[in-house]
This record gives structure tokens, sequence and C-alpha cells, in this order.
């Protein structure tokens, strides 16, 4: 979708810092003041609701959110617990991925 900014993400037409990407979604790492703070993993297929996800991509989107997070941990990134969130920012589904307060 045209003006769509996760679609522009996905597509690479806008910035971010890609970990990993396959057919079906990338894996975007947010910053915030200069630091890590979350990932944003993106189906490429615009989807505006969780319902409109079949199965097989939600089962996808949560085992690479699930793998991207372990694989930064393993990098020495300290996220004291994570926490998984599937979201819709108005326009387009994706999961984010952070750091939990009480971990």
């Amino acid at each position: 979708m045209a003006d769509c900014g996760l679609c522009e993400l996905a597509a690479g037409r806008a910035r971010g810092l890609r970990l990993y990407e396959d057919e079906h979604l990338v894996v975007l790492l947010r910053l915030r003041d200069g630091l890590p703070s979350r990932l944003l993993v993106v189906p490429r297929r615009h989807c505006e609701s969780a319902e409109g996800l079949d199965e097989a991509l939600r089962a996808h989107l949560v085992g690479t959110g699930e793998r991207a997070a372990r694989s930064l941990g393993d990098a020495g990134m300290d996220l004291g617990g994570v926490r998984a969130e599937l979201q819709v920012n108005g326009e387009h589904v994706y999961l984010q991925v952070c750091a939990s307060a009480g971990g």
C-alpha cells in the first residue's frame, strides 16, 4: 500500500536497520537515543488486522521474533526479559519485541 509507512520499511524504501529478511517479512531494529530499543517484525504483505494473517504467517512472525530476540541476547544485549505484542499501527499489523520492564 503506497501510504503505509511499514510497507515502505518492508520494501526498503524507508530507512530502517534490517537484522533479517525473507520473502514474507523483515526484522528491523529500532533505536531510541542511539540505543537499541525494540525489534519490529513486519510482514511484507499489507495487512490491517491480525485476523488478516493466515496461520502460517502468524507462526512465522512469532517464531522469527523469538529467534531475533534470542540472537540479540546471544550477542550481549541485556534484554532483561522479553515482551512481544502483536500490534496494528492504524494501517499495518506487526510484531513488536522489546525488553520487559520487570525482567
